[in-house]
């Protein structure tokens, strides 16, 4: 019995894989010092003679995460976002679709939370976040100060904690982002929850207002989530 025809060309890869069907044996597959790939698992190799995934042929193959990757710079970000109407979409549609319908509190009157403009300047500094890698919110409030401290300028009290129970007004919440806002210190005591997050802030403002406040008078948006050995890595080269 004569051999069958060797397809040939565009249908050579049909001889090859389905040649035993046309009663030739396929061609032998390379021997495990050219093909041998680890698995997730760590042991033997996996491969698809048909797809040539897993061998020498497999594009993923080769694909590895480049870490020199140059990072855009502030203004560059700036000016995407200021000019760039899908760049501005990427980093405003998550936050503005988690804030889209508000939110209530059973203790606080809805007509509150619009004076505040709560959602937006939620939305704003989550934004904000998203787009310079951190913002903040700072809480203005009225405290009733306590006597021993009354002596203090407003400042000098923005670097005393926040004490819920001495709040007598909620006057404001403003964003700062990470142009205007930088760690002034850090938190080092392991014991506390706050441990290697900002212990206190310091703001300034195009107005000319500045002042160091204590961290929690301010609620950190920290952005993209990134590992805890990058949490000090404050993105803007303003820091």
């Amino acid at each position: 019995m004569s051999e069958a025809p060797r397809y040939t060309g565009r249908m050579g890869w049909f001889s090859d894989v389905f040649g035993g069907l046309l009663g030739r044996d396929p061609p032998a597959l390379p021997g495990p010092a050219e093909e041998r790939r680890a698995d997730s698992a760590g042991g033997g190799s996996v491969m698809n003679p048909l797809t040539g995934l897993g061998s020498w042929a497999d594009k993923g193959a080769s694909a590895r995460p480049n870490p020199c990757v140059v990072p855009l710079r502030d203004d560059e970000l700036r000016a995407l976002y200021g000019h760039n109407g899908l760049a501005r979409r990427i980093v405003d549609l998550p936050p503005g679709r988690a804030t889209r319908r508000g939110w209530t509190v059973t203790d606080i009157p809805q007509s509150e939370d619009k004076r505040l403009r709560t959602w937006e300047r939620h939305r704003e500094g989550w934004s904000m976040a998203d787009l310079y890698g951190g913002a903040v919110l700072l809480m203005v409030t009225e405290d009733d100060v306590p006597r021993s401290a009354r002596g203090m300028s407003p400042s000098a009290w923005l670097m005393q904690p926040l004490d819920l129970r001495r709040i007598g007004v909620l006057h404001a919440i403003h964003v700062f982002d990470a142009f205007e806002a930088s760690p002034a210190s850090w938190e080092n005591d392991i014991a506390s929850p706050g441990w290697r997050l900002p212990g206190s802030w310091s703001l300034s403002s195009s107005t000319g207002w500045s002042a160091t406040v204590h961290a929690s008078r301010v609620v950190h948006l920290r952005g993209r989530r990134r590992p805890p050995s990058e949490i000090r890595g404050w993105v803007s080269s303003n820091a």
